[in-house]
């Protein structure tokens, strides 16, 4: 289990939020939901893979087939998800030219995500049994949790704000997924405490 709790508060500490303290609680949910996305995207993925294909690659096409098979009836409001995670791919890679002597920047702050895309990568390769798991495959899923997230501190931070709060705490998490078709979905088999 991968715990994103830190990368949580500098996701919060990023986005426009007008709150910006969160309990350890509330980011341990928020792991905990992601932690159980990944493994059921990746189980999905392979689904797939092993049921059309001969391959042996995990890609970030089979991670996109995965969410669109899984969230189907979202599919129009999953589209800007799938763009920024296109975009997150694309700014990766090297900006410079290979005779430029600059310092190396790693996939993450090229890629603009603030979630470890290496440990995600990491992960993705200890609950595949795909001999190979493409490099962008988990910038792409480093971008999608990323995303969710962000999309998540936003509205909890809008949501205590509404409230009358000074922190986001779990009740405010769970109110917000409750609330949000899209999140409920998402996070439908999540166990919530």
């Amino acid at each position: 289990m991968l715990y994103f709790n830190s990368y949580i508060g500098k996701i919060l500490a990023v986005e426009l939020c007008p709150i910006k303290v969160m309990s350890c609680e509330a980011k341990f949910l928020i792991s905990s939901c992601l932690d159980h996305l990944i493994f059921r995207l990746v189980n999905e993925s392979l689904n797939i893979i092993f049921s059309q294909t001969s391959r042996k690659t995990l890609e970030p096409k089979d991670i996109k087939v995965a969410i669109s098979t899984q969230f189907i009836v979202f599919l129009p409001e999953l589209e800007p998800i799938f763009e920024y995670c296109e975009n997150a791919i694309l700014m990766s890679k090297n900006s410079y030219k290979e005779d430029e002597k600059k310092s190396p920047i790693s996939r993450q702050k090229r890629a603009n995500i603030i979630l470890p895309i290496t440990k995600i990568q990491n992960l993705l390769k200890e609950v595949s049994i795909c001999n190979r798991i493409s490099n962008k495959s988990g910038i792409f899923m480093a971008a999608f949790l990323n995303y969710l997230c962000s999309y998540l501190c936003k509205k909890s931070s809008k949501n205590a704000l509404e409230s009358g709060k000074k922190r986001i705490d779990k009740d405010i998490i769970l109110k917000v997924i409750n609330e949000d078709k899209i999140l409920k979905m998402i996070f439908k088999d999540c166990y919530l405490i």
